[in-house]
């Protein structure tokens, strides 16, 4: 390919003229597939090979962004539909692609592979001063994403020899080949760093044992060096943040031999504790330069790659305490090792660090944060505990208070930008811990009262007392602030203890109360805060009119000048509800309070807001209902807005490069429709109030289908069920809705037919008038059943809900829809009858039941059009074979009715139609089934019985506490708690799993009801309620004695005693009053066995 054309058309893509810029990128569209472009566009972008004189660093850039863009979107081919994951084929069919995969040509594959490397050490090379050289590094950078990529992909099985290659660059002389061999060994770690990538871990090991070792020395010699300018100071960084990149992914899941090896742990060990106690020429950093980007300076990230590994190597494999059971074996005798030698010599180097940090010296914020990480794990062991403990007193003062303590740009922020703050502070989302090393040391702080309080606890809050008590003789608002904020940190363990608790309502009066008048907002702000924190964790009042004090001054701060108040004033005000005093002092101004959130949550847009929102609707569900429809109204307009601006997003970014989709956003959304589902169910009696709200709902719920904001769904199709539901009825303007989510069903979004199944299910069930004229949205409803059926993206559970969905279909519509019948015997009896080949359609035992009892209402719809199909098919005998070995699995009032309805529907078409089949000779076996069916039929009414009298006393009422009530502190005893290790509660996560699992089975144990593996829905009303067996079965057999003697005759002539027995029982229970006496009398009878005294 000529380099010169290919050179011209990205110049001519700059051109202003927008007709020459179309021509030249259709032309590059032409030339994707064919064979030499990646290679010329390799010459274009290499230093010193431009194809004219006169060469442009915009094309150099543009050419190396086009290829890096080629890899990223062809170098591996997408999977295929039918063999990649169901939510990754949903995912690439709703989403446009950024780029579409055009395949490169194998020979330029290998081209590339060849020439990638040589050229990224060719763009490492240069004094860096120059503008090409600028324009290097910046090249630079996106070929080295297109071999992060080629890596990703080839790497070892279609690139054997890439170690070699980086082998032989990093015994290269010149600081470009190093650089190139250090870029490759990072990528290829890079690559490695999931342990499925390497099943049997041979590739790791033998990574480290032969790349490893020659990056350690190499990183020993870069660290010597001494720069003298920044850019010497960057180049260094950069070289040494590619080496700890390496080894830190080279640990993150596995410590191979060679890592626990002495000979290996040490020097490295050494190296990384060195390159965190490197100083750094800050007259090289700038001593003025921005403080974002000093934090993304390559030594930043050095010693925060450092940092992190030294906390892995003690966290995962060196602390014996918290050393999980499935590791103890392989990692044990590394780990005792560890935390004896090296462990110690980290937090010595940390302490050395911030005692640095305190006289003045910069460090990065990420360095930090794994530095206050690594203090939060040496609180559990008690070796590193004891170590630690001596230098807690100065952490706290001089450490970790500064850093809670709100900087003057931050309290600019709250004073000038208010809605900022708002986002940053209280936001889920925007805010970032992980930069921040804020939020890391009040974690440390809760960390070590909750595990240490004994010791810890009295220490801390004298501190913080000596703090306030300077206040403002002494102590700046600032440093209040800071100490109240560490407060807040304490509040779990605070309010458990015996002797604090008493004292916390004093200090509240003396120190944070007058704070609510406070001339600082962000005061203010922290006695909301405080108030919130202390009340989550149930602090207690002795004083009612301190209470209803501190009440007041959160509702006058729901209404102050400054939004960051305001918003933690909201948010504080639920927790106080539980006090019924302070809900009756509510009560007259609950609609003033929910106004000031609906224009708290039009200011700014925090899940936070809308949360307390929901929460007060959800307290007050009555008292919330005479204005329900104006709140909803409000919320409605809310969701607009947000809808409209997460649909412009998308729009403009719809490949989701630049994460357009706000995650706080979305969580706003998501409670905002929380909150009208809560209003919809707080007004359900009062159906004129719901049909009202479903007006101004609809029209959003639609769009939010229709633009597959699929985020969304869950709470959109609660919404839709709700107002289904309640309403018992489904209008005109819902089943535009209906047409929606059939639409994207259609679309290849099956995925979600759990959240959508609740809405269908009561468009079959409530809005039957509509389907019994409609036949497109019949037809619809059959598709979606057959959609669930043979999807391939589907699993078992979904096509439980095809099958709920089809019987409610047959239950409501019996006569109607015959259609249906077909696909329904059809699609069940390749289930009934699966033989378990074929693993996308995989049969559990209450997939099996449903597809079996679906077909056993097919029979009592309609027994002659369903026996037609089995016969058809040759499927009659093996049917009626799984429903006899079946019976005893049906459990269930409502499965029982189902069966006898069936019987008796099959009775009566022999009796007529069917007079003459095959199935007449076996009519007593019918009579026997429908007998054994009757057994235990007055037991399952008197258990549906008992779970309507106890269905409001069902919730079991879990204490989640880490600490009950039973476990105060007393922090007057003896202290023994820091010669123990203390285990982290998620040290052995799957064990506790797999116990909680066992736990919460064993309490499900008195609702099992046998293999059925489903309950009766006792909220369910059904067409089969009133199908009262008794009396139709007997009825039956009454008409057959008199109109069909001979039928009647065979029926009961192979009945045995025991059977005769029953079947005068029925007859007798029959003409007692039917299914309702009967259940009447079972239920005393287990009443009255439950009440007996044991014997």
């Amino acid at each position: 390919m000529d380099s010169n054309r290919l050179y011209q058309i990205f110049a001519a893509s700059f051109e202003p003229d927008p007709n020459v810029r179309i021509a030249a990128e259709l032309e590059l569209k032409k030339l994707e597939p064919v064979q030499g472009l990646l290679p010329t566009l390799l010459q274009l972008v290499s230093p010193g090979h431009q194809p004219t004189g006169a060469s442009s660093p915009v094309v150099r850039l543009a050419a190396a962004i086009y290829l890096k863009n080629r890899i990223r979107s062809s170098w591996r081919a997408p999977p295929s539909s039918a063999s990649q994951d169901p939510s990754a084929a949903f995912l690439n069919s709703t989403r446009p692609a950024s780029t579409p995969y055009v395949p490169i040509p194998p020979a330029d594959r290998q081209t590339l592979k060849s020439n990638l490397l040589p050229l990224y050490a060719a763009l490492s090379s240069g004094s860096e001063s120059t503008e090409d050289d600028a324009t290097n590094r910046k090249v630079k950078d996106q070929i080295g994403e297109a071999l992060a990529k080629v890596v990703e992909c080839d790497f070892p099985a279609d690139w054997p020899g890439l170690v070699d290659e980086i082998r032989a660059l990093l015994a290269a002389d010149g600081q470009g080949h190093v650089e190139a061999g250090l870029r490759a060994s990072a990528e290829v770690f890079n690559a490695m760093r999931y342990a499925a990538r390497d099943e049997t871990g041979e590739i790791l090991s033998s990574l480290s044992t032969h790349l490893l070792p020659l990056l350690l020395p190499l990183a020993n010699q870069i660290l010597a060096s001494t720069p003298t300018t920044p850019q010497a100071l960057t180049t260094q960084g950069t070289l040494l943040r590619l080496i700890l990149k390496s080894y830190k992914n080279s640990i993150i899941h596995t410590l191979t031999p060679a890592h626990q090896a002495n000979e290996a742990i040490v020097p490295w060990g050494t190296l990384l504790l060195s390159v965190v106690a490197h100083p750094i020429p800050i007259e090289l950093l700038g001593s003025d330069a921005d403080p974002e980007l000093r934090e993304k300076h390559p030594w930043a990230r050095s010693k925060k790659w450092a940092c992190w590994a030294l906390n892995r190597l003690f966290s995962r494999y060196g602390c014996p305490a918290t050393l999980p059971k499935n590791l103890a074996e392989e990692y044990g005798p590394f780990a005792e090792r560890f935390i004896g030698q090296f462990a110690p010599e980290i937090l010595k180097a940390y302490l050395g660090q911030v005692e640095k940090m305190v006289g003045g010296a910069w460090f990065p914020s990420k360095g930090k944060y794994h530095i206050l990480c690594f203090f939060e794990d040496c609180i559990g062991p008690k070796t590193m505990y004891a170590q630690l403990k001596p230098h807690i007193p100065t952490l706290t003062e001089h450490f970790i208070f500064p850093l809670v303590c709100l900087s003057e740009d931050e309290i600019g922020m709250f004073n000038e930008d208010p809605a900022e703050y708002a986002r940053q502070f209280f936001g889920d989302f925007i805010a970032d811990s992980y930069a921040s090393p804020t939020a890391t040391a009040l974690a440390f702080l809760s960390t070590l009262v909750e595990t240490r309080a004994k010791t810890s606890l009295l220490p801390l809050l004298q501190f913080i007392q000596s703090v306030v008590d300077k206040y403002p003789a002494q102590t700046t608002p600032r440093q209040k602030d800071g100490a109240l904020r560490m407060l807040g940190a304490l509040s779990r363990t605070a309010v458990k203890s015996k002797k604090l608790a008493p004292m916390l309502e004093s200090f509240f009066g003396q120190y944070i109360v007058p704070e609510f008048k406070s001339p600082h907002g962000f005061l203010r702000s922290r006695a909301c805060d405080l108030v919130e924190k202390y009340e989550s964790a149930d602090m207690t009042w002795s004083d009612q009119n301190a209470l209803e004090n501190t009440l007041n001054c959160l509702m006058n701060c729901i209404t102050d000048a400054d939004l960051p108040v305001r918003i933690q004033a909201a948010i504080a005000l639920p927790e106080l509800v539980r006090y019924e005093r302070i809900r009756e002092r509510m009560l007259p101004n609950l609609g003033r309070i929910l106004q000031e959130l609906l224009k708290l949550s039009s200011e700014v847009d925090l899940d936070a807001l809308t949360n307390t929102t929901r929460s007060m609707v959800a307290e007050f569900s009555e008292e919330v209902v005479p204005f329900a429809l104006e709140l909803s109204q409000s919320l409605s307009e809310s969701y607009r807005r947000l809808l409209q601006e997460t649909l412009e997003a998308r729009e403009k970014d719809p490949a989701g490069a630049e994460a357009s989709y706000d995650d706080e956003k979305t969580l706003v959304m998501m409670n905002v429709l929380k909150t009208i589902e809560q209003l919809v169910s707080s007004a359900k009696e009062k159906k004129e109030l719901v049909a009202e709200m479903e007006k101004g709902i609809l029209p959003l719920i639609e769009a939010t289908i229709r633009n597959q904001v699929v985020e969304l769904f869950d709470e959109t199709y609660e919404i839709l069920d709700s107002l289904s539901f309640f309403q018992q009825s489904v209008l005109q303007p819902m089943w535009g809705c209906f047409e929606a989510t059939y639409g994207l069903l259609k679309s290849g979004t099956q995925d979600y037919i759990h959240e959508m199944f609740g809405f269908l299910d009561n468009c079959v069930n409530y809005g039957a008038d509509v389907l019994s004229t409609n036949t497109e949205y019949r037809r619809c409803v059959i598709e979606v059943f057959e959609m669930c059926m043979t999807s391939r993206m589907l699993g078992a559970e979904d096509r439980v809900i095809a099958c709920k969905l089809a019987e409610a279909l047959l239950l409501r519509l019996r006569g109607q829809v015959d259609e249906a019948i077909p696909v329904v015997v059809e699609r069940c009896m390749s289930f009934v009858l699966s033989k378990g080949d074929d693993e996308d359609f995989t049969v559990t035992t209450t997939l099996f039941l449903h597809s079996l009892e679906l077909v056993i209402l097919a029979i009592a719809y309609n027994a002659q059009l369903t026996i037609a199909i089995l016969d058809r098919h040759d499927w009659t005998q093996q049917f009626f074979a799984q429903w006899c070995k079946s019976l005893k699995k049906y459990t269930r009032v409502h499965d029982k009715k189902i069966i006898l309805w069936a019987i008796c529907s099959l009775f009566e078409w022999l009796s007529g139609a069917g007079a003459g089949s095959p199935l007449s000779g076996n009519v007593g076996q019918l009579v026997g089934g429908a007998l054994e069916v009757f057994k235990t039929y007055p037991r399952a009414l008197a258990e549906r019985k008992v779970a309507h009298e106890n269905r409001d006393l069902e919730e079991d009422d879990f204490d989640d506490d880490d600490m009950s009530d039973d476990d105060d502190l007393e922090l007057e005893e003896e202290d023994v708690e820091d010669e123990t290790d203390v285990r982290p509660g998620g040290t052995d996560y799957l064990a506790e799993l797999a116990a909680a699992e066992a736990r919460r089975a064993d309490r499900l144990g008195a609702f099992d009801d046998g293999d059925s593996g489903w309950s009766d829905e006792i909220l369910w009303a059904s067409p089969l309620d009133e199908f009262d067996s008794y009396q139709r079965f007997s009825a039956l057999l009454a008409t057959l004695q008199t109109q069909n003697p001979t039928l009647y005759q065979s029926s009961l002539s192979s009945l045995d005693a025991e059977q005769q027995t029953v079947l005068a029982d029925v007859a007798t229970k029959a003409s007692e009053g039917g299914d309702a006496v009967v259940a009447a009398k079972a239920f005393a009878a287990m009443q009255a066995e439950d009440d007996a005294p044991p014997s």
